[in-house]
């Protein structure tokens, strides 16, 4: 699935980071480096990443990239 930001023009790919406390972040990126980089943003507020995953409009998941 992708998300058109208005505001940019741009069109991205939604993905969702799970990490060691449980949680899990939404995340919207070009591709899954950016998506990986974004991720990264959030481990010190969750802990390690383990698990992203490109995921549609549904939030259901399509494929695992990490």
């Amino acid at each position: 699935m992708s998300y058109k930001d208005t505001a940019k023009g741009k069109v991205n790919d939604m993905y969702k980071a799970e990490y060691a406390d449980e949680n899990f972040e939404i995340i919207y990126a070009d591709n899954d480096s950016e998506a990986m980089e974004e991720a990264e943003k959030y481990e010190e507020e969750h802990g390690t990443a383990f698990n992203i995953f490109e995921i549609d409009e549904n939030y259901d998941e399509i494929r695992t990239v990490f």
